[in-house]
């Protein structure tokens, strides 16, 4: 959760995140049950986008529990789900209408016949495969009608888009099904070229930063950009999303003649700093920048560190409200929580009955203990008081924290329609006509073993 909490205070307009399951960072720590809602809601009150990953390739006896999956989080009222299997894909277009789904890059999509797939297909968008230069984004872009998501930051994988077999085939996990082992960062040479004993990381390639890109991007028709990072600690998180989002915002500044100041220079030495595997590319933005023979190295500075957990303390003030206090002699108390620009949403708490005051009503007080809304997304400049009546400290607090709280949990809500809809849908069953016509398998997949899997490539975070 800390590292959702990274990036949302640091700027970020949409996380994606997996659940316990059929994604592809299944090592990662992923969110399940309570702790998936509460992720969800916690983006939803800070107006932070939720794309959920089912991105691994399903066996047909998965199917089920996928689509019920997906069921629970159109229930949950997730902003989108990522998906790699057109099974599935198909599945929840047909189920699922109202559920938005996003392409994975690992469906390599990288020309326009794929974008025509996706819009065919219901998907709203599509992460571009991460080989696709500028100029053919630009191409691919022109009339299409479907968003365009890229990957600016982190770690570039190997295989085509992600779709690569090494580990699965060297040790039994598989990253079409979210284990994989990223044998590709262990030492490795090319033998011919190497004498005996010596070593480099041959297939460890370097780490994207696209930061100096960010308008040739926008101008070519991405929407979104997407920063690797689910298997970072939350300093990096903070630190790569707090880069991006100051250098979006000084572009967009720009557009609108504000020459907001943005040192591009500090911005590629903290995110060199934060994690670099000896130096960064574009991928194949300008056609080939990747080098392999890289190692990751992170040596952050105490500075650097301090910066990233001030994103963590602390709630940010997002949303002004007008609160009403009707204290008449003889009535409960009650204090109302109106949001400023959206009226709908308001809450109430209610107290003590207003008692005779023994001593001229001390206004400015009362409108201090009011506005004392730090630790909430709520601030306060206007306080409207009336009735005359007395009322302790203590009882003004505890409504506030109250009304504090139910708003919101208001704001936390997921559309009715959509609760509705996951609660009478059996997605479980409905999915049966599809896969009944499938055998299954204990085992869908044996692999031979031709050689001692005891030394098998191990996990590396």
């Amino acid at each position: 959760m800390d590292c959702l909490v990274a990036a949302v205070r640091s700027g970020a307009d949409a996380v994606y995140f997996g659940g316990s399951a059929f994604n592809a960072r299944r090592g990662a720590e992923n969110f399940a049950g309570d702790e998936l809602k509460s992720a969800v809601e916690y983006c939803r009150l800070h107006r932070v986008n939720t794309n959920v990953t089912l991105n691994t390739l399903l066996f047909d006896n998965e199917l089920e529990k996928a689509l019920a999956f997906a069921g629970e989080l159109y229930g949950l009222g997730v902003t989108a789900v990522i998906v790699q299997d057109i099974g599935l894909a198909a599945l929840i277009r047909r189920e699922l209408p109202g559920l938005a789904m996003h392409a994975s890059t690992q469906m390599g999509v990288h020309d326009a016949a794929g974008l025509q797939y996706c819009i065919e297909n219901g998907f709203s968008r599509a992460v571009l495969s991460r080989e696709v230069s500028l100029s053919e984004i630009k191409r691919m872009s022109e009339g299409c009608d479907i968003e365009l998501e890229f990957f600016c930051h982190g770690a570039l994988c190997m295989g085509f888009s992600g779709s690569c077999l090494y580990s699965s085939m060297a040790g039994e996990r598989s990253g079409n099904r979210g284990t994989c082992a990223q044998p590709c960062r262990k030492k490795a040479s090319v033998l011919s070229l190497k004498r005996a004993g010596e070593e480099e990381y041959c297939l460890s390639a370097n780490d994207i930063c696209m930061i100096d890109e960010l308008a040739k991007l926008r101008d070519a028709g991405v929407c979104c950009l997407k920063i690797e990072g689910r298997m970072k600690q939350p300093e990096y998180v903070a630190t790569v999303t707090r880069n991006y989002r100051a250098a979006l915002d000084a572009l967009y500044a720009k557009d609108l003649g504000d020459n907001t100041r943005f040192d591009a220079k500090a911005a590629r030495s903290e995110l060199y700093e934060i994690f670099n595997r000896g130096d960064f590319s574009t991928s194949h933005l300008y056609f080939d920048s990747v080098r392999t023979g890289r190692a990751g190295h992170a040596q952050p500075s105490n500075e650097l560190i301090a910066k990233a957990h001030e994103s963590l303390r602390g709630e940010a003030a997002l949303y002004e409200v007008k609160a009403s206090l009707d204290i008449t002699v003889g009535k409960k108390a009650r204090l109302t929580l109106a949001m400023q620009n959206e009226p709908d949403y308001s809450a109430s708490a209610e107290g003590p009955f207003s008692q005779e005051p023994q001593k001229p009503l001390d206004v400015k007080r009362l409108e201090e203990q009011i506005k004392k809304l730090g630790g909430t997304v709520f601030f306060a400049q206007d306080c409207e008081i009336s009735g005359g009546g007395f009322i302790t400290v203590s009882a003004l607090n505890a409504m506030r924290r109250e009304a504090a709280l139910s708003l919101e949990g208001l704001l936390k809500r997921a559309p009715e329609a959509r609760q509705e809809t996951a609660a009478e849908e059996d997605f479980e069953r409905r999915a049966l006509d599809i896969t009944a016509a499938y055998p299954q398998s204990e085992s869908p997949l044996l692999y031979e073993r031709e050689r001692n899997w005891e030394q098998a490539v191990s996990s590396h975070a």
